[in-house]
């Protein structure tokens, strides 16, 4: 019986994970967004690991001419890590977007900051902040307007406003963040986490958007089933920015081979756009994320129903803890 529930779990996690999803927000995004805490929510930049890094590489709309690329690194350790009660955690996250044959780029730095305090044996809190320094640019010389066409071409030497266009903008964006975490015989059980991006509403210009508008995003997860074999987790976000309203649900399952290799396999859904097919493999400390976009949106019809790739890495490290006592194993003679 057992051997059948396991080949069952395994056979419905290979089903489902035939999707993917695709987003086009004002922001940077991902798709393994739970994988993204730098991103989406500071205050979870550290779990139970003491030194984290982690890397993602986005390719999106295939088949434009010049398709968009995102990248990501992250750097994230405990600076007292010994506290068993609670722990302080600093974060550096870097960011390389470009987007089109406009040469649009978004880069940032971001310096963040995460207090983890356990309220109770079962419940944690987690708080997070971070400063983000961005310089957006574009180059005007390859924008082409309307009032540029003059009959039989585009000139890029006819101005189309009467305030040349201005390519570039630095600015510092504050986001903020708390989560609330529940845990199950010493396992983390669920998670809820509200943050809010470009708190401060930074300034950009005229032409890049006057003011970055404030993103709200609400993330989180849930394990349904756990074994010595087999997990089951569900996960979620949604976020708000201006009019643009995003909602993303997906289930997550993790098969463990042996003890120090595990795979995952997950399905998750953004309403109204397209579906998103997740596969990754646990070793030790180190994991390795792919998933895919499958658009299944009227967007289909622009990017031939060629979807984008994301491949994230992530290597943890946690110190071992020296024992408070040192206890022989016999009797001193």
């Amino acid at each position: 019986m057992k051997v059948c529930s396991k080949f069952l779990c395994l056979v419905i996690t290979v089903i489902l994970s035939t999707g993917s999803y695709f987003l086009n927000a004002q922001d940077i995004h991902f798709s393994q967004f739970w994988n993204q805490a730098n991103t989406y929510n500071v205050a979870d930049i550290l779990e139970e690991d003491d030194i984290r890094l982690s890397a993602s590489v986005r390719d999106q709309w295939l088949s434009i001419p010049v398709p968009y690329k995102s990248r990501q690194f992250s750097y994230a350790h405990k600076i007292n890590p010994k506290h068993n009660s609670s722990w302080l955690a600093f974060g550096l996250n870097l960011v390389d977007d470009k987007a089109g044959d406009i040469q649009y780029s978004n880069q940032s730095i971001g310096i963040g900051f995460s207090w983890n305090l356990y309220l109770y044996e079962n419940l944690s809190l987690r708080v997070g902040a971070s400063l983000n320094f961005v310089n957006r640019f574009l180059d005007e010389s390859l924008v082409k307007l309307g009032n540029q066409f003059d009959g039989e071409q585009f000139r890029q030497g006819i101005d189309p406003f009467d305030v040349a266009l201005q390519g570039i903008a630095n600015y510092a964006s504050y986001q903020s963040a708390i989560s609330v975490l529940g845990f199950k015989n010493g396992k983390q059980d669920w998670r809820i986490s509200l943050s809010g991006a470009n708190l401060n509403k930074p300034y950009t210009n005229e032409v890049m958007e006057s003011m970055r508008p404030i993103r709200w995003s609400v993330s989180g997860e849930k394990y349904l089933f756990r074994s010595n074999q087999v997990d089951l987790r569900s996960v979620g976000l949604v976020q708000n920015q201006q009019s643009y309203f995003e909602c993303q649900l997906g289930l997550i399952s993790r098969i463990r081979g042996s003890i120090s290799t595990s795979f995952d396999f997950g399905i998750s859904y953004r309403t109204g756009d397209s579906i998103i097919a997740y596969s990754g493999v646990n070793w030790n400390t180190f994991n390795i994320g792919f998933s895919y976009d499958f658009t299944i949106s009227g967007l289909q019809a622009a990017n031939q129903r060629r979807g984008g790739p994301e491949l994230h890495i992530r290597y943890s490290i946690t110190k071992v803890k020296p024992l408070k006592n040192n206890k022989a194993c016999c009797p001193n003679y």
